[in-house]
């Protein structure tokens, strides 16, 4: 084989101070040194964890010893060797310690006995990858707590500086941000929201964004939405009453969803002669639902029952209690037919024929907020006239029976006029 000479020149990579060198090389298939041996030179942003996946292909590695690849922050100079691979691969994954460096391929090939070093930065420009965090955080939560909101959430994505969390109280409004930098290290994340912002009663949406090493924001979390647990006054129930059938007590008061948009419930107590409050266990978590049956009442026993009005954000009122005296089995019932009709003037009551037990019927009347007060007790008449009233006031009244051995019945229920 034909020795051949050649007159090669070199230089700093993009300067023009070329200088001539002499090689010698075997002289078969010149061309052949002369083809770039790579082809479709790709490096892809995995989007996870700092990955580059860098891949090539090359039509002629006759005189390929290996592959080098090299990375810099600059286009210029700085290169690093960070691997050597064989002749034999075609791609090659890189873990980027900082995110926007620049990849760059030197590939070596023998000459006869000459190793060159072949710049493919001279024919394909650097491809500059910039490492965005897509992880955004996962399992996020939002619960009440005293005064506030707390948000909590999970991240295992690498190079993360940390968390900023956003937060809305109207599905049309923009997320606004509302922590300061939440650092990263910890295994489960948190934030406490007690601004003064907060209002009881309102619903809260909460997102959480990743912040990378580069200032690179994640896309959002999930939403997840909470009521802050700030205390609010709410209305008692108001307007108690009872009614008994058949040993058989049901508690009744007005429908507290007129005063309070966010009502939950009710919750019920119930107290024998002296002792403690005690909440019965089938109360009343439904709005709508304004009376307790208490079929568990024992004859010759005072009762005092108790309700309070509870918000669906835990809030509660104070109680409003009612007094059932004891009901034996010698208590005549409330009498029947009652009417209440309003004239000029006063108030015109009248109820039904009474049996021969009852000796007596009494008559309450209350006004709204105020305890029944005893007005009159009737024994030899059905009727009874009320003058002591005012124009423009609501009354209630509720009649009760007296039997012969001076035990008072249950009272009936109520029945309101307005004059």
């Amino acid at each position: 084989m034909d020795m051949v000479h050649f007159n090669v020149y070199r230089t700093v990579f993009g300067k023009d101070d070329y200088k001539k060198i002499k090689v010698t090389v075997n002289g078969s298939n010149i061309e052949d040194y002369y083809t770039i041996p790579v082809r479709n030179f790709k490096a892809i942003n995995t989007q996870r964890n700092h990955e580059v996946k860098i891949s090539w292909h090359y039509e002629n590695k006759k005189y390929l010893n290996g592959i080098d690849i090299m990375r810099s922050s600059n286009y210029d100079t700085g290169y690093i060797r960070v691997a050597t691979v064989p002749v034999s691969d075609s791609t090659f994954t890189d873990i980027l310690p900082v995110s926007g460096e620049k990849i760059i391929i030197i590939i070596y090939y023998c000459i006869a006995q000459i190793t060159t070093l072949y710049l493919l930065q001279k024919y394909l420009q650097p491809i500059e990858i910039i490492i965005q965090s897509q992880s955004h955080p996962t399992e996020i939560d939002a619960t009440s707590i005293k005064n506030g909101i707390k948000v909590y959430w999970k991240s295992a994505e690498p190079y993360v500086k940390g968390f900023y969390v956003y937060r809305r109280n109207n599905t049309n409004d923009d997320f606004t941000q509302v922590s300061a930098l939440v650092p990263s290290g910890a295994i489960v994340y948190s934030f406490t929201d007690t601004t003064r912002q907060l209002q009881a009663g309102e619903v809260y949406d909460y997102i959480v964004r990743t912040i990378n090493e580069d200032n690179q924001l994640s896309n959002p979390s999930d939403t997840v939405t909470a009521n802050p647990g700030i205390s609010k006054l709410i209305t008692a129930p108001m307007n108690l009453r009872y009614r008994s059938i058949d040993g058989r007590i049901t508690i009744l008061w007005d429908d507290m969803r007129k005063w309070e948009n966010d009502l939950l419930g009710y919750k019920v107590f119930r107290k024998a002669g002296t002792g403690n409050f005690i909440r019965m266990a089938n109360d009343s978590l439904q709005p709508e639902r304004n009376f307790f049956l208490d079929s568990t009442i024992q004859p010759g026993v005072d009762y005092s029952f108790a309700v309070s009005s509870l918000d669906i954000s835990g809030n509660e009122s104070e109680k409003s209690i009612i007094l059932i005296p004891a009901i034996s089995d010698e208590s005549p019932g409330a009498p029947s037919g009652i009417r209440v009709s309003q004239t000029e003037n006063d108030v015109y009551i009248t109820w039904g024929q009474i049996t021969e037990d009852v000796t007596a019927i009494k008559i309450y009347r209350s006004e709204p907020g105020v305890p029944a007060k005893l007005i009159a007790t009737i024994s030899d008449a059905d009727s009874f006239t009320d003058k002591n009233v005012s124009k423009e006031k609501l009354y209630f009244y509720q009649l009760a029976s007296v039997s012969k051995a001076n035990i008072e019945g249950v009272k009936s229920e109520k029945i309101s006029v307005r004059l």
